[in-house]
């Protein structure tokens, strides 16, 4: 189940695998995150039964970026249920009114919580998607 590791400035740049986590049930789903520079969105696809489905965000609507550092309690208690130790350590939640699902908005408030591979991958990621605004 743990995200696959991989060379950190390459994945930032390129996307890599990652885990998004349901805030409700803690089920974790198979996804992969990249950062489309050009149109400066996050973007997320989940692998689900044997689909996939894309979730964005335009980098410049994300109104808040938690980590775990920020305090276990800035998670849901499911998303930290589901994840280990190591597991935490990727651990991130973005949150936005812009996210699109399908190229369509979603029209409110999201939180999606997000695991990648290590902590250094988290902060280089977070870091290069805050140069982008």
């Amino acid at each position: 189940r743990a995200a696959v590791k991989v060379t950190t400035k390459k994945a930032t740049k390129e996307g890599g695998p990652c885990l998004l986590i349901d805030e409700e049930t803690g089920e974790c789903m198979a996804a992969e995150f990249i950062v489309d520079a050009l149109r400066r969105h996050f973007v997320l696809q989940v692998l689900s039964e044997g689909a996939r489905r894309e979730m964005s965000c335009p980098i410049e609507d994300i109104q808040d970026i938690f980590q775990i550092e920020d305090g276990a309690d800035c998670f849901p208690a499911p998303v930290l249920k589901a994840l280990g130790p190591e597991e935490r350590q990727g651990l991130f939640m973005l949150v936005s009114r812009g996210f699109l699902v399908a190229g369509r908005p979603v029209g409110v408030e999201v939180a999606l919580s997000v695991t990648v591979a290590t902590q250094e991958l988290r902060i280089e990621l977070l870091e290069y998607m805050r140069m982008l605004v």
